[in-house]
């Protein structure tokens, strides 16, 4: 329900000495709903992806330095949200999502490390 069983796999089958390859020639298709093109969406998938990112890290490499290392990564992406901000004033709408996604990416990042699990494809019912 969260989202990146993907990356966990091709993590941990990376980690265990398998090889992945590039296919080139391979041919994907997929459809994005409406929805996904929407700014709203974008800043919660930044939330979702450091979230997974940090859940993964922290499930595949448990122990204190693998979490402090990814803290100190929330940290940067939150000072190059800060940093986008000035610009983000003035540039508009585009600029002003960039800032946003940095700052739910790094707070995503900390949720993960705390042990938040946000289950994005959960569908209420």
């Amino acid at each position: 329900l969260m989202g990146c069983e993907d990356a966990w796999l091709f993590r941990r089958l990376h980690g265990a000495g398998h090889q992945i390859r590039w296919a080139a020639g391979a041919i994907v298709r997929e459809w994005l709903p409406p929805e996904r093109l929407h700014p709203r969406w974008l800043v919660r998938r930044a939330f979702r992806v450091g979230n997974t990112t940090a859940r993964v890290e922290c499930d595949l490499h448990p122990g204190l330095s693998r979490r402090l290392a990814l803290l100190g990564r929330a940290g940067l992406w939150s000072g190059l949200a800060l940093l986008r901000l000035p610009l983000a004033l003035v540039a508009g709408s585009a600029g002003w999502i960039h800032c946003r996604r940095a700052a739910t990416y790094s707070a995503g990042l900390i949720a993960g490390v705390f042990g938040h699990r946000h289950e994005a494809y959960r569908h209420e019912g």
